[in-house]
């Protein structure tokens, strides 16, 4: 996890990221993270954080349950997201991170957490507003639900 601390370990995990999952599965803009990275992480916030190591994690080799590395990045993004979450976090950015939380627990067979991510990354996006359907209730005021309709922009 000191990679988050340093300038080239953020820059190699993005463009890790970049070159792989982001071709398949577009959920993040890399103008924003580009601009979000370019200030220390500490003034990037919390939220970041837990979308960094959500790329980590992803982009990490495949591993059987021996690779105790890829569960310790694995628990340790559980476990920040579900802080995020507990202390009222309410952002894009914590979307993004759970989804790509579970996508690798899909693609690593675990279950049934596979299943209980992304029912919350369901109801995550419907309290941002991010529905597809111009009735729905409006949970959060203001620009959140019209702002947010389009998750990722390719470049």
């Amino acid at each position: 996890m000191s990679q988050l601390l340093e300038v080239a370990g953020v820059q190699n995990i993005v463009g890790n990221y970049l070159a792989t999952v982001h071709e398949w599965l577009p959920v993040i803009q890399p103008r924003k993270l580009d601009q979000a990275i370019s200030l220390p992480i500490w003034e990037s916030g919390a939220e970041l954080s837990a979308l960094l190591l959500a790329m980590k994690l992803v982009t990490s080799h495949s591993c059987d349950s021996s690779d105790i590395d890829q569960h310790h990045i694995y628990q340790t993004t559980k476990r920040f997201i579900g802080l995020l979450e507990a202390g009222g976090a309410v952002s894009l950015t914590v979307l993004q991170a759970n989804l790509l939380v579970a996508w690798h627990e899909y693609g690593q067979a675990i279950y049934p957490a596979s299943y209980i991510t992304t029912g919350w990354c369901v109801r995550y996006a419907n309290l941002l507003g991010i529905n597809g359907y111009p009735g729905a209730i409006q949970l959060l005021p203001g620009q959140v639900g019209k702002s947010l309709t389009i998750v990722a922009e390719t470049d």
